[in-house]
């Protein structure tokens, strides 16, 4: 009879544990059938709000798609009429402006870099301000004043023109020029003497001195000498400081 009540008791605790066992793991599961539960509809939500954004995007395809046959029929009708309308002289024209406009760019090209290879060249004269190398019109202009080369209303050189006519012929030593053209230019003021009629005669002998001394037997082109006189003036006016920046002499070289 003991034996009997001690399995009955035994067997009775087992079974209290086991359900407490079960208790737990139906709890468990329950709280994990949850948490899938929530993380599927959070995932239903998301492929609503990704099939909403593609239907859009597809509707903006379409949109565009649209839109860009429109636009390509539209081209096409646009050069239909222009060729229609435009005859083949037109045309011609067009594509030599092109032709001309590309030829200047690169002229444009070549005259910045002759203009950079005589600034440095001349840098040191230029620096001392004996001469200014400025870009003109596709040219490079070489401008002194008259007075750091010949002596006052003469076409005789001084010492300090001796040196920077030196300088410059030493500078153009193996330059290839095509062509170099030196002007002088005098002032507004009436000029004469026993050797010059007027202004014009000085200028022009004033020019001839800087081409002999500028002058190689070995010149690829060829130098002219001119005188502008006093029809060019850098500044307006008639007092002295305005004669003294007008009388110069200026090199144009042409690349």
């Amino acid at each position: 009879m003991l034996v009997v009540l001690l399995l009955s008791c035994v067997t009775k605790g087992a079974h209290e544990l086991v359900e407490i066992q079960l208790d737990a793991t139906r709890t468990s599961l329950s709280a994990r059938n949850a948490t899938c539960y929530n993380e599927i509809q959070d995932r239903d939500a998301r492929l609503i709000e990704l099939e909403l954004a593609i239907n859009g995007l597809q509707h903006e395809n379409s949109t565009l798609t649209e839109h860009d046959a429109q636009q390509g029929e539209e081209l096409t009708r646009i050069r239909a009429e222009l060729a229609a309308e435009i005859s083949p002289q037109t045309v011609e024209r067009v594509q030599s402006a092109l032709a001309v406009l590309a030829q200047q760019e690169q002229f444009t090209a070549q005259g910045a870099a002759h203009l950079t290879a005589w600034q440095e060249r001349l840098g040191a004269l230029e620096s001392e301000g004996r001469l200014s190398v400025l870009a003109e019109g596709g040219d490079v202009l070489v401008r002194i004043p008259t007075a750091q080369v010949f002596n006052e209303g003469r076409v005789s050189v001084s010492p300090r023109g001796e040196v920077l006519l030196a300088a410059l012929a030493d500078a153009m030593t193996g330059t290839r020029r095509d062509r170099l053209l030196v002007t002088a230019h005098t002032d507004s003021a009436p000029y004469h003497s026993a050797a010059h009629a007027s202004s014009w005669e000085l200028g022009f002998a004033q020019a001839m001195t800087m081409v002999r001394s500028l002058q190689t037997e070995d010149d690829a082109g060829y130098i002219v000498a001119a005188s502008a006189a006093g029809t060019m003036p850098l500044v307006a006016g008639d007092d002295t400081e305005a004669r003294k920046a007008n009388r110069r002499l200026e090199i144009r070289i042409r690349p």
